[in-house]
């Protein structure tokens, strides 16, 4: 007894048998928030500490053997503090010290928070190897959208995750793939998707909702559907490649923590690596298909950069062929029909829409520049939903682009997505073209037919020396007095047959 009198560590409270108070030192009022320590004196145990801590307090005591102590832990909303309270009873009186662990209690959160996070990081980590493998192998967007709804179901962060994109009539999501929990899916196929994924799809922000059931803005139905299936939280975030949104995943979990810290970081990365893989296979399919879907768009002078530099400039331009640079950037080759290729250029540059404007040949009509586009550039936009621009022919007025598809592109979603970035587009005519086979035979017949000797062997000169490695083991000059010949007539013959093999590749 008179250990827990001497040792108290902040303030101590003496009861009698029937646990009511007989003196309390001045840190007790201080801690619990309530009054002096006069006013704490001859008062129940209850009235003096939080009933469920009293509770506890006294039944333990009433349990143990005399003299052996009984601990309780609490937060104290109204002190906001946490507290620890060590009762014995001994001697006929009943002592209970009070002692503030507030910062214990902070520093063993915070290490719990730092395992949590560690331990989500990790989850992700394995998560996003495992969905790569699965997602690369697919040969289409469903079955990459299937396969990720699939692989982040079975793992045990998610109970539902389903794969959304816009209805034909754009006033609610449809499901693409899904799975999991059917009793949510169900309502939330109900209200159209019209909760958290509808707004990161809108804003290609990640939306995340940490209380599902008391969330005015996820429709009632998700709500209750939710709250009856034990499932806590959700965050959806759009399926994006540069600013191009393919869809939104939708993920509903039972463990609030996973979509903290880390965990939130880890899903927006699951959204760029799917989004990535749609990029990509909506592009190979637009290239490998036999067939192949054309559309023709109509576009007005305000239709991005090119439109906007044929109107200012009074120039007919061409589209001699494109390049893509990252996520963002788009290099564009301009022929002039008539005009001045600088003051093309110069007025190029003053675009918002144009990172850089060069000249490549300026004759005394005409010329060529390249463009290096980014923003709000109709072109780029194409090819981040897998078109390939195959021509684009822009006067003063307008104009049209063509541009190649895969046949099962939805089209009005594409239509959806340019007209995000460009106005003034209208889709003018589509119609189903096959494809002539391009293989190895191709190159074959430029190595072993249309180029000459000197072609043939300055090429084979420069891949045998290292030249085309990085960094290059041999340099043109090197090569060129191997071969006995000049620097210049080296480069002429290697240039002419890359562009006879180039030309055989890309045209």
């Amino acid at each position: 007894m008179g250990d827990i009198r001497r040792h108290g560590a902040t303030g101590t409270l003496v009861c009698n048998d029937d646990w009511q108070v007989e003196s309390a030192t001045p840190a007790v009022a201080r801690l619990l928030g309530d009054g002096a320590p006069g006013d704490i004196a001859g008062r129940s145990i209850e009235s003096v500490l939080p009933v469920d801590i009293a509770d506890r307090l006294t039944v333990r005591v009433a349990d143990a053997a005399a003299g052996d102590h009984v601990t309780v832990e609490e937060y104290l909303p109204a002190a906001q503090r946490w507290v620890e309270c060590r009762a014995v009873a001994e001697d006929g009186e009943r002592l209970v010290e009070i002692r503030d662990v507030t910062e214990w209690a902070q520093r063993v959160h915070e290490l719990e928070t730092a395992r949590t996070n560690l331990s989500l990081l990790s989850q992700h980590a394995e998560l996003i190897s495992e969905l790569l493998g699965a997602v690369v192998t697919a040969t289409t967007p469903e079955e990459i959208q299937r396969a990720a709804a699939r692989r982040l179901s079975d793992s045990a962060l998610f109970e539902l995750a389903w794969v959304g994109d816009w209805a034909a009539d754009r006033e609610g999501l449809t499901v693409r793939a899904a799975a999991g929990s059917e009793a949510l899916l169900d309502a939330i196929r109900e209200t159209d998707g019209l909760g958290p994924e509808r707004r990161a799809l809108e804003t290609g922000e990640p939306a995340v909702v940490r209380e599902l059931a008391d969330d005015e803005s996820v429709p009632v139905p998700v709500r209750k559907a939710a709250f009856a299936n034990g499932i806590q939280a959700s965050a959806a975030v759009a399926l994006s490649y540069g600013e191009t949104n393919f869809g939104v995943l939708g993920l509903y979990t039972a463990r609030p923590a996973t979509l903290d810290g880390s965990g939130l970081a880890g899903i927006e990365t699951l959204g760029e690596v799917i989004g990535f893989v749609l990029y990509a296979t909506r592009q190979r399919q637009a290239t490998e298909t036999a067939t192949y879907r054309e559309l023709v768009l109509a576009v007005g002078p305000r239709a991005g950069p090119l439109a906007r530099l044929a109107h200012a400039t009074g120039t007919t331009l061409e589209l001699a062929g494109t390049a893509t640079v990252g996520t963002e950037l788009l290099l564009a080759y301009v022929a002039l029909d008539g005009g001045d290729a600088e003051t093309v250029c110069e007025h190029a540059r003053a675009d918002d829409a144009v990172e850089r404007a060069t000249v490549i040949e300026n004759p005394e009509d005409g010329g060529l520049c390249e463009l290096r586009l980014g923003g709000d550039s109709g072109l780029r936009r194409l090819a981040e939903l897998g078109g390939t621009v195959r021509s684009a022919h822009l006067d003063p007025d307008g104009g049209t682009i063509t541009v190649d598809v895969s046949p099962d592109t939805d089209v009005r979603g594409l239509l959806d997505r340019l007209t995000d970035a460009v106005s003034d587009v209208r889709l003018q005519a589509t119609r189903t073209r096959e494809r002539p086979a391009k293989t190895t035979a191709a190159v074959e017949e430029v190595l072993e037919e249309e180029l000459t000797d000197r072609q043939r062997a300055s090429l084979k000169a420069a891949y045998e020396a290292g030249y085309f490695d990085s960094p290059r083991q041999s340099t043109a000059a090197e090569i060129a007095e191997s071969m006995a010949v000049t620097a210049p007539t080296f480069s002429y013959h290697l240039r002419a047959a890359q562009a006879k093999l180039l030309t055989a590749c890309f045209d």
